[in-house]
């Protein structure tokens, strides 16, 4: 075919230059814009990124986000965003659910004095795939913890 261009830049998921959402360093532009147009934030969400296994990654992206609520005062919701890693290959590690249980509870028991803030957790193929386990989120969204599934 002639006239045809093709590209092989990589989309960008994360970062100052991802497809998705608002970078931090452009947060002053952003408040500015909502408090000219009388527009209540209520909650953020983050692409932390797709089949993550680590659940420090899961940390720094709660610690981020909490970082900026200050900016927003009325945010009661933190989204995370979503896939929970679950192993694909031969040798890959799963996600350790008791561990970000843990990480994600403290983090927002240091943060949430009053604050009243819910922390969402997309957990995408995580309950369909590995070793047939469903994820549950209790009513703060930070309680995760592994349990039989039904099938």
């Amino acid at each position: 075919m002639t006239g045809v261009q093709t590209c092989a830049l990589p989309i960008l998921t994360s970062g100052s230059h991802s497809k998705f959402g608002i970078a931090i360093d452009q947060l002053a532009e952003v408040q500015k814009f909502l408090r000219q147009n009388d527009v209540r934030v209520t909650g953020l969400h983050a692409h932390t990124g797709s089949g993550v296994s680590d659940a420090s990654v899961w940390g720094e992206q709660l610690q981020r986000m909490l970082d900026i609520v200050p900016l927003f005062p009325e945010v009661k919701v933190l989204d995370l965003g979503g896939g929970l890693g679950v192993p694909d290959r031969m040798g890959q590690a799963a996600l350790d659910v008791e561990r970000l249980d843990r990480l994600l509870s403290g983090i927002v028991a240091s943060f949430d004095a009053g604050h009243g803030v819910e922390v969402w957790l997309e957990p995408g193929r995580y309950l369909v795939a590995g070793d047939r386990k469903s994820t549950r989120l209790n009513s703060s969204h930070t309680d995760i913890s592994r349990m039989p599934s039904s099938a």
